[in-house]
């Protein structure tokens, strides 16, 4: 019989029941896992428990989770119950007090003929209406689950609440109950922070390895433990470092642990512990792409150089060696190399080439590669490892091929421009420079426009470089028939040793102008003048002075010393020592007195310029006689002393005595009467000196006249034109700058000769006062405002009244020439008698001087020769030595030389005295600013021929 509703009902309630068992079976089993795993996780971090205790916990852990879901297992084994239970667990759970449900299942389940069918139908249906109304929901006790769910729920709940504020404590702890073996760290309140400096580490590269880490409280020392093949090396102590702004520790503060690797040659596995726990395990795994450590570079230089091969360190300014040269780079790498690419580049792409480089056999970390230089360009290096990966940088730089540069060739001395007397020798001296080497220099010499001969030079080269020669030659002016007159034209060519086309190369032309003496010696007063002479003489007076009070002291010590041994008493230590520095300080007074004759007696020697240096070198002479008597004196009594300190006998002392007195009788050269000759001496050189300045200032006056007029006839060209063209415009512009250097000169020249003659007024009154009267006259004639108008019209394109200006500018001057002229011959009044010479001779001299004046040397710059200083060539003089030349006194050098720079003067400082002959110079004696001048005294023969030269010489320069 069918009982739908009633199999409906037992079904589910069946079903409901055994899903309400294993859910309280289940809710169980997991608040004991959970509480198991919790109390291990509390155990592992409160101990950190070794491997052992970590598999004991984990032993336990599946003890309690098999007792945990035994029930669940069995309930699931046993599966749910069956209808006539269900009925059962349904009629105890509503009460039903007459078993309807069970009865009902049981008479539809037998089919007994014993039993009324109508009956069997009633209690079947009556079950049916029952089990129709019952809500199987309703029946379902599900109190176990939720007396299960509680504690399980609020351990979960409070194990998560746990997870939230401390995870550390899990992350910790759960792998190393996963894993008890594997040696994880333990729970500890530091965290780790552990980075690796730099990144990334390259093989055979220094490596530091950074820990900050952070914990409450002090934290200790930190150490670092290697585990490489899964041993553990001994623990290293990790260095502490600070922050800069971390100086005292705080709570929960961060400490800073670093510990350098010098190398890293292989994978490195470690970690860090403290005394308050230990990090998790590190790799520091090295890059194994090639780096560029060492870059060197061999030159093999082509074999004509003779050069030894050269090593050195590439740098930044790339390879630079000789064309031709073969290149050797050697490259070290980090790591074993498998080989590498060079590239060279050019601006020809078709000369572009590519090398491979070759690792070392017997250090694979070494490679090289070999490659001609040939070009200039530019090199890119690159390497490969032996894994095949690609270098991390490349080497790259210029390329220069150096070509090999044709010689250098120079003719120190004579200057390019030379003066010499007829017949005089000319020592030259040449210096060739090569790259590589000198192979050969040759003199090329001729006379005037003959054609020139060549003399193969004798080389010296300097050290043990074949780079530098030096040659040397000396011209004989006769050999080649070279007269007064003529000029000696010279150059010199060098060769250097390359094989193929051997360069060369040539100096310019040099030339050496044949004059006579007398055109020597007027060239040589414009270089030593009244001004040097009396600074010469300022000078030797200035060290008669030092000589004589050394010699006043002389005298006192020597007293001193006499009344000491008339006394009869021995001398005392102190006495003895003050007797020692006396013969010291005679030793250099004796020194000094004979220098100073010796160089007086060279400057005797010396030719003179001016008639007057005869008398002014007969008193030197006379000083270097009686300084050569101090000295002989002086060391005569140094002997004594010595004598005297070996044996004090009366002999002794008697011979000392007599020369004390005969060193205090001799008093030349500090007598009375020698310092009047002295002073009177100075007296006449200074009156020389203001009648020089005088002639100076009035020849500066004479050249402005005689170049005004060559401008005002240059401007006539403009006379008829106006207005002027562009060209002719140009024209005036230049020749209104030379007119404005021309008014400022005049301007300059009348200031100083009224200086002049104020200074002068006393010494030289007559002479003054024609000065004055000249400096006066050009500012009442107003020639400087005339030049200024000439100026302005040339510049304003005014023609006519330029040169109208000019030409009055030039008369004006013209006027004054006269009135120089008559001013310097003047002075033979004011000088008749200086230095004992009579009228006639102080006419000559004067005439000397102004020989000097008008002598090559200064000047404006005009249109045929004039010059503004430093304009015009320079000229050497060599020939017989002169005043002031090298080898004369070397204090009164100075002297002059101070003498000319503070009147602007150019000097020759650089010569060294000790490297000439005594009496002949062959050096030269610098002039600068050569003009086309008529030399004066100049014989007639040869006039016109030395007007022509020098007038050359300054239009080639």
């Amino acid at each position: 019989m069918n009982t739908p509703h009633i199999n409906r009902l037992t079904n589910h309630v069946a079903s409901s029941t055994h899903l309400v068992e294993l859910l309280s079976h289940a809710l169980r089993a997991v608040l004991i896992i959970v509480l198991s795993i919790a109390g291990a996780v509390l155990i592992d971090a409160g101990y950190a428990l070794p491997g052992a205790g970590l598999l004991l916990l984990d032993l336990a852990i599946i003890a309690a989770a098999v007792w945990a879901l035994r029930p669940l297992l069995r309930s699931m084994l046993r599966g749910q119950s069956d209808i006539r239970t269900a009925a059962l667990y349904i009629e105890k759970r509503l009460d039903i007090k007459d078993n309807q449900l069970i009865n009902a299942i049981d008479l539809a389940s037998q089919n007994d003929p014993h039993t009324s069918a109508s009956l069997r139908a009633e209690a079947i249906e009556q079950a049916e209406a029952t089990a129709k109304d019952i809500a199987p929901d309703s029946i379902i006790d599900r109190r176990p689950v939720k007396e299960a769910f509680k504690p399980a729920a609020a351990v979960v709940v409070g194990l998560l609440i746990i997870y939230l504020l401390i995870p550390s404590i899990f992350h910790a702890v759960i792998p190393r109950l996963v894993l008890p073996l594997a040696d994880l760290p333990p729970f500890t309140l530091v965290k780790f922070d552990v980075r690796i400096d730099p990144e990334p580490v390259y093989l055979g590269k220094p490596a530091t390895i950074r820990a900050n880490l952070s914990a409450p409280g002090e934290l200790g020392p930190a150490h670092i433990v290697f585990v490489d093949d899964d041993v553990k090396s001994q623990p290293l102590p990790m260095y502490r470092t600070f922050a800069p702004d971390q100086t005292v520790q705080q709570e929960d503060t961060t400490y800073h642990y670093a510990l350098r690797l010098e190398r890293v040659e292989t994978p490195r596995r470690f970690y860090i512990t403290t005394q308050r726990g230990r990090s998790k395990l590190y790799t520091l795994t090295p890059d194994t792409s090639p780096l560029i450590e060492r870059a060197t570079i061999t030159y093999d230089y082509p074999d004509y150089t003779n050069w030894p091969d050269a090593h050195y360190r590439l740098t930044s300014t790339g390879i630079r060696a000789l064309t031709g040269s073969s290149i050797t780079l050697h490259i070290e790498s980090n790591t074993t190399l498998a080989g590498g690419s060079l590239e060279l580049t050019s601006s020809t792409p078709t000369s572009n080439q590519t090398y491979q480089l070759t690792p070392d056999p017997n250090d694979p970390r070494i490679a090289a590669v070999t490659f001609p230089l040939q070009y200039s360009g530019e090199f890119k290096l690159a390497l490969t490892g032996a894994d095949n990966k690609p270098g991390v940088d490349t080497l790259q730089g210029k390329l220069t091929a150096l070509p090999d540069r044709p010689p250098k060739i120079d003719i120190l001395e004579p200057d390019r421009q030379a003066v010499v007397p007829e017949g005089w020798p000319i020592d030259a001296t040449f210096v060739a420079g090569d790259d590589i080497a000198i192979n050969q220099t040759t003199l090329h010499l001729g006379v005037n426009d003959q054609p020139t001969q060549p003399i193969d030079l004798e080389l010296a080269f300097e050290k043990s470089s074949h780079t530098v020669a030096r040659s040397a030659y000396t011209i004989q002016p006769h050999l080649f028939n070279a007269r007064a007159g003529d000029t000696l034209k010279y150059y010199a060519s060098a060769q250097d040793n390359h094989p193929d086309a051997p360069q060369s190369t040539e100096s310019p032309v040099h030339a050496i102008h044949i004059i006579t003496m007398q055109q020597y010696m007027d060239l040589a007063r414009t270089q030593y003048r009244i001004d040097d002479l009396a600074a010469e003489y300022e000078v030797i007076l200035d060290r008669l002075g030092d000589l004589e009070a050394q010699r006043d002291e002389l005298l006192h010590e020597l007293a001193e010393l006499q009344n000491q041994l008339n006394a009869g008493e021995a001398l005392t230590d102190e006495q003895q020592q003050a007797m020692q520095q006396l013969q010291q300080a005679l030793t250099d007074y004796a020194e000094q007195s004979s220098e100073l004759a010796e160089e007086l007696n060279q400057r005797t020697d010396q030719s003179s310029l001016y008639e007057f240096e005869e008398n002014y070198k007969q008193m030197l002479e006379q000083l270097a006689d009686d300084l050569e008597s101090q000295q002989q004196l002086a060391q005569a009594l140094n002997d004594a002393l010595e004598h005297l300190n070996s044996d004090s006998s009366q002999s002794r002392q008697s011979q000392m005595q007599e020369l004390a007195d005969e060193f205090a009788l001799m008093s030349e050269p500090f007598s009375e009467e020698t310092r009047q000759q002295t002073e009177y001496t100075q007296a006449e050189l200074e009156k020389l000196r203001h009648a020089d300045d005088l002639m100076q200032q009035g020849e500066r006056i004479r050249r402005v006249a005689l170049a005004q007029d060559e401008l005002a006839v240059r401007l006539s060209s403009l006379a008829e034109s106006n207005p002027l063209s562009p060209q002719d415009q140009a024209r005036a512009d230049k020749l209104a700058q030379e007119q404005a250097e021309l008014r400022d000169e005049l301007e300059d020249a009348a200031q100083a000769l009224r200086e002049a003659a104020e200074d002068a007024s006393e010494a030289l009154p007559r002479m003054s006062r024609g000065a004055l009267d000249i400096a006066d006259r050009i500012d009442n004639l107003g020639i400087v405002s005339t030049q200024s108008a000439a100026e302005k019209a040339a510049t304003a394109g005014n023609g006519p009244l330029a040169h109208q200006a000019a030409r009055e500018a030039a008369d004006q001057l013209d006027s004054l020439l006269t009135d120089v002229d008559q001013a310097q011959m003047q002075a033979s009044s004011d000088l008749d008698g200086c230095f004992n010479l009579p009228r006639q001779n102080m006419q000559s001299l004067l005439q000397q001087m102004a020989a000097g004046q008008r002598a090559p040397g200064s000047g404006l710059q005009g249109g045929s020769g004039y010059g503004m200083a430093g304009n015009m060539a320079r000229l050497s003089m060599i020939g017989p030595q002169m005043p002031g030349q090298p080898n004369s006194d070397s204090e009164s050098r100075r002297a002059r030389n101070n003498a000319r720079r503070a009147q602007g003067r150019s000097i020759d400082s650089d010569l060294d005295p000790d490297q000439y002959a005594e009496v002949i110079n062959a050096e030269p004696s610098t002039i600068d600013n050569l003009q086309a001048v008529q030399l004066q005294t100049l014989p007639t023969q040869y006039r016109e021929q030395a007007e022509a030269y020098f007038k050359r010489i300054a239009e080639e320069n």
